[in-house]
Parts: structure tokens; C-alpha cells; sequence
């Protein structure tokens, strides 16, 4: 099973972090492998919210229908992932010196058992982390940028 787990400062309420990061019609705009996001049902921010999401990592086409089974408004929420590959997103939104400290954090786990365990060590999860820190960086630079807006 692979893990990857990033914390990050952003000047911006948990409220203007949490309604972005939950909202999968804004998933293009920073995380960066993905594609296309699809098939969206229920209210964003809200236990039993899906999606899917198509990307291309590595080469290779991947795609993963989301579901949000916890959510705590604007402190914390969890998604569950099948499709391409079977995932658990967590993400923690805690008031920190004027703006809010994001932890994301995403145990997935490769098709093929050992094999794609063996995979991913060697080929994928240094791609994975690389994503997931230009995700973050996008992340915060599009929050702040709109809560810089609304202050």
C-alpha cells in the first residue's frame, strides 16, 4: 500500500479552503494529473458526494470514482476511491497563525498485489509525490488569491 501525506500553510480561512478542496467541479484548476472529472452527484462539501476523475500519470490513463463517506465542516473530510486504483483521501483543515495548515493525505494501493507494490516503489511513488506537491502549490496560490479577493 502506498501513502503520501503533505502539509501545507495557506492564507485563508478553513471555510475558503475546505469549500474549494471538496468542490470536484474545481478539481482541474489544481490538481495536476487530473484531466476530466465526471459523473458528479450530490452536494459539494457533503457525505455521499461522488465523481470520477480521469487522469494520465506516468503514461498511463487512469480513472477513479470518488466518494465522500465523513465529512466534519470545515475541520475535515474523507473520500473513498475504486477504478484504476483503490484509494482513501483524507484532508485535516486547522487555524494556524492567521490562515489555515492543510494536511492531505492519500493511502492508495495498486492493482496486481506484490507486483504493483513493487511498482510503485520503484516507478510511481516518487511521480505520485512530485503531483501532490505541484497540486499543493497550485492549491494555495488559487485559494489565496481568491480569499485576498473577499477580505
Amino acid at each position: 500500500m502506498g501513502h503520501i501525506s503533505r502539509t501545507i500553510h495557506i492564507e485563508a480561512t478553513p471555510e475558503q479552503v475546505f469549500d474549494l478542496i471538496t468542490n470536484p467541479e474545481r478539481l482541474r484548476e489544481w490538481q495536476v494529473p487530473a484531466s476530466e472529472v465526471k459523473d458528479i452527484t450530490g452536494t459539494p462539501g457533503t457525505v455521499g458526494m461522488g465523481w470520477t476523475t480521469a487522469s494520465t500519470f506516468a503514461g498511463r490513463k487512469m480513472e477513479g470514482h470518488m466518494s465522500v463517506t465523513a465529512v466534519e465542516r470545515p475541520r475535515s473530510f474523507e473520500a473513498k476511491g475504486s477504478g484504476s486504483m483503490a484509494a482513501t483521501l483524507r484532508g485535516r483543515f486547522e487555524p494556524a497563525a492567521g490562515g489555515t495548515d492543510v494536511t492531505l493525505e492519500n493511502e492508495y494501493e495498486m492493482p496486481l498485489g506484490f507486483i504493483g507494490d513493487a511498482a510503485n516503489k520503484l516507478f510511481f511513488e516518487k511521480s505520485f509525490a512530485e503531483s501532490w506537491d505541484k497540486s499543493l502549490a497550485k492549491l494555495k496560490a488559487l485559494v489565496e488569491a481568491e480569499a485576498s479577493v473577499h477580505v
